[in-house]
């Protein structure tokens, strides 16, 4: 990771040095990449390299995929104490290994997995407190680790794990929700899917121990952030809103005046934000008299 991202400096002797440093290293542990290094003194480096560092990221990453774990928690390290223009850089190359992470999620080796829960985390909390690179790292990070399907579910597990930790309402349970959307761009239907899932097992494990409200209950936390989850992804149908809509009026069935003014008014924004789902989305198509109700309906629930 340092050789990479110092291909990238300004420094035309620090490039030199990176490169050859990249060389002896691809040399030292027989990393693969066919020959398209060779150390030499005296090379001209331009600065703007970043196809060339990408493309050996990107070897680098489909053939020696067991590094992933060590790449990755470098390329945190490093982004943190770099300058915005190699942050970039650091984003455009460490994305490629993403998608590696499901090799170790498979595996029987807690260890493994619990060092890619770290590793998410560690992304988390680059996303909560890099405010200048935020746009970057929902366009770099999440959207492109939503579109692993295997990794939705340790990440939904680190998102709600840290929400919790912050509470409804904070920071960083309110970033996680944005972030969220990021996550579904590339795969709506599965991870609304999987969001929609969690929050109704989540509901119906509350009659295993009842308690006078529901907010009384251990899970409520859980059930509180995951519908603020809801609220972010239920804009412009991210929700896929025709396939769960049983599912989804369930829900705010259930949750209606519960919590605190902030997640009521969540609820009631979910509604709104299904209804609007449904008079914009293409499928399926309703008959003119369906969608006149449908927008009285969200005109009615849109009044003050």
């Amino acid at each position: 990771n340092i050789a990479l991202l110092n291909l990238g400096s300004l420094d035309p002797s620090l490039r030199s040095a990176a490169y050859n440093l990249l060389c002896a290293l691809t040399q030292t542990f027989d990393l693969r990449i066919e020959g398209q290094l060779l150390e030499s003194s005296g090379l001209c480096i331009p600065s703007n390299n970043t196809i060339f560092i990408k493309t050996i990221s990107e070897k680098l990453a489909l053939k020696e995929a067991h590094l992933t774990l060590e790449f990755l928690e470098e390329c945190i390290e490093g982004f943190r104490n770099s300058t915005i223009e190699l942050k970039h850089l650091c984003l455009e190359y460490m994305t490629t290994w993403l998608p590696n992470l499901t090799r170790f999620c498979k595996q029987n080796d807690d260890n493994k997995r619990a060092k890619v829960s770290m590793i998410l985390d560690k992304l988390i909390t680059l996303t909560i407190e890099e405010d200048d690179m935020y746009p970057s790292i929902q366009a770099k990070i999440w959207s492109h680790i939503g579109q692993v399907s295997d990794l939705l579910d340790i990440v939904l597990d680190c998102f709600i794990k840290r929400s919790v930790l912050g509470g409804l309402g904070s920071l960083p349970a309110e970033i996680l929700a944005d972030t969220a959307v990021a996550l579904a761009s590339s795969n709506a239907l599965l991870f609304s899917r999987k969001v929609i899932g969690r929050l109704c097992r989540l509901i119906e494990k509350t009659c295993l121990s009842p308690t006078p409200t529901l907010e009384q209950h251990l899970i409520w936390d859980d059930i509180a952030i995951l519908l603020r989850y809801l609220l972010m992804l239920s804009f412009n149908n991210s929700l896929d809103v025709a396939s769960h809509l049983p599912f989804l009026f369930h829900i705010v069935t259930l949750l209606v005046s519960t919590g605190p003014l902030t997640l009521r008014a969540s609820t009631h924004g979910l509604v709104i934000n299904i209804l609007h789902s449904l008079c914009t989305c293409s499928q399926p198509q309703f008959s003119d008299e369906t969608q006149r109700v449908l927008r009285l309906s969200l005109a009615e629930f849109s009044l003050p």
